[in-house]
């Protein structure tokens, strides 16, 4: 089946998808997929997007779990969040995943995700008045199985497991808040939660990018890629993900976390992944992250 038509209008077809698939290893792990698919060019209707779900599914396997992001951001914006009917704001592939009856729905009133090949009760894994604290899906997901993150057609800047680590370990251009949201499962009833936001101070003059710690990442082969259809598919450990992270934030996180809005937009917004793939990086540093990794597979 032909899934995308790509710049030059050749057909990229799910064989294509699935080949590149098999070469990141996702069977019998626990996958959360990120994605920007119309970076690999033209999208061939929602028969299209079906077929990626089914061949995601098949890449992760029955001993696999599957997790798309399907947030709304319903608390942020004082609306009912109702967990069979709000519609996923990130994307179509959350969105039409949702609906379909081998899928579950977290019921955060914010950060909800579709899971495949978990528990029916997924959704008790998630503590509903804490985005990214303990016991929030996020620390669910960092604790799982084999945690990895794929990359559609985007890059690091669409994860939204940073800001987990933003909270656990302490970064300084973020706090806490608290917000109130109603969730509607049989009935609606009103919460309480607690979000990591960003210090509008802190942000002056720069916005969070990962355009450097990209590189740092791919130098260290950590971060792996590869081409399809227009564009590339990214992917990464996610325990090996937060280690790197956690020492450019204690390290030099204005170099690797901050940019300039220039910079953002180059990397995330037109996604232009490569923006820094000559640069050199500190071997104390990598060091460090290599240590820190030799310590967590010991």
């Amino acid at each position: 089946m032909i899934l995308f038509k790509n710049i030059k209008n050749t057909n990229v077809t799910e064989q294509d998808f699935s080949n590149v698939l098999e070469k990141f290893n996702l069977k019998g792990r626990t996958v959360m997929v990120y994605s920007r698919l119309l970076a690999f060019g033209r999208l061939q209707g929602k028969k299209a997007v079906y077929r990626i779900i089914d061949i995601l599914q098949d890449s992760v396997g029955k001993n696999g779990c599957l997790i798309i992001p399907c947030h709304t951001f319903s608390g942020y914006n004082n609306e009912v969040f109702d967990i069979r009917e709000s519609k996923c704001k990130v994307g179509i592939l959350g969105e039409l995943a949702r609906m379909l009856p081998q899928f579950t729905r977290t019921s955060h009133p914010i950060y909800s995700h579709v899971v495949y090949g978990a528990s029916n009760k997924i959704e008790n894994f998630q503590d509903e008045t804490t985005c990214f604290g303990h016991n929030s899906f996020y620390d669910y997901f960092n604790k799982s199985r084999n945690p990895y993150i794929l990359m559609l057609g985007t890059n690091l800047n669409a994860l939204t497991n940073f800001h987990y680590y933003e909270q656990k370990y302490s970064a300084k251009s973020r706090f806490l808040k608290k917000f109130k949201a109603k969730i509607k499962k049989d009935h609606i009833i009103e919460t309480e939660f607690e979000s990591c936001v960003r210090d509008y101070e802190i942000y002056e003059g720069k916005v969070e990018c990962f355009a450097k710690f990209d590189e740092l990442l791919t130098e260290m082969k950590i971060l792996e890629c590869f081409e399809y259809g227009d564009d590339y598919i990214l992917g990464v450990k996610e325990n090996e993900l937060e280690i790197a992270y956690y020492n450019c934030l204690k390290d030099d996180p204005e170099n690797f976390l901050f940019s300039s809005k220039e910079v953002y937009e180059e990397y995330y917004q037109m996604n232009k992944s490569r923006v820094f793939h000559d640069a050199m990086h500190s071997e104390v540093l990598k060091d460090k992250i290599i240590s820190n990794l030799r310590v967590f597979y010991e």
